[in-house]
């Protein structure tokens, strides 16, 4: 990048994300390490990779019947639409995959990531915050969603070395909790994922991790209260792969 163009793009995501209220990510790579660049209203935060985003991948295995009952659904769904859209419905899912997603109204397809500044998708917002920050108070007072998976992975870093983990629930599905809006031009809804503290015991590994709803409390989160993320699963299994 030419000499002073870092500063420009600085100065136009500050201006960009204090006018909209929206949430930006920059990298560049400086002194041989990445750096990550996060500006939210005109506020600039940098990230040598310690706190990335979490989480940021997850998995499903459709060998489990309840998450095969839930994909088939909206595969059905989707067959029914006059232009289908390709979805993601095994294996590791990645930031910007459609994927099955629990609404209110029922299961639907929907790309994981909002659009966000400089092309870079928004895909969590913290748990603590998201209730009042703009980019996502909307989404959390009246579009909540879960996303069905089998566990999430993490990276744990030691030196140069990236380990990673696995966490899930022995034979049972993980809800993940949401909130998703529509974006122009888009013919799926956009979702991102809630992150809270890690428990104890991980937070080794990473110091965030997803927000896990109890599925006895599922509607409630859809459909009612958005305090149900204080009853988030935290006692997860977990191995290397």
């Amino acid at each position: 990048m030419a000499p002073g163009a870092f500063e420009n793009v600085l100065r136009c995501g500050c201006l960009y994300t204090a006018l909209c209220g929206e949430a930006a990510r920059i990298d560049r790579r400086a002194s041989g390490f990445m750096v990550t660049v996060w500006l939210y209203a005109g506020v600039i935060r940098f990230d040598t990779g310690k706190d990335t985003d979490m989480c940021g991948r997850y998995y499903i295995e459709i060998d489990e019947e309840e998450l095969k009952e839930i994909c088939d659904a909206v595969e059905r769904k989707n067959e029914d639409e006059p232009e289908q859209i390709e979805i993601k419905l095994s294996g590791e899912i990645f930031p910007t995959d459609v994927v099955p997603v629990q609404t209110e109204s029922g299961y639907e397809a929907m790309k994981w990531g909002f659009s966000g500044f400089n092309s870079r998708p928004i895909i969590n917002a913290r748990s603590e915050t998201a209730l009042i920050k703009p980019t996502f108070k909307e989404s959390m007072a009246s579009r909540r969603c879960l996303i069905p998976a089998s566990g999430y992975y993490e990276w744990q870093h030691e030196g140069k070395a990236r380990i990673k983990h696995r966490f899930y629930l022995p034979q049972k599905p993980l809800f993940l909790a949401g909130c998703f809006r529509r974006e122009k031009d888009m013919p799926t809804g956009s979702f991102v994922i809630l992150t809270r503290e890690a428990s104890e015991d991980i937070r080794y590994i990473h110091d965030r991790m997803p927000v896990i709803i109890p599925k006895d409390r599922a509607g409630e989160w859809l459909s009612e209260n958005p305090g149900v993320m204080d009853a988030s699963i935290t006692e997860l299994e977990y191995d290397i792969v």
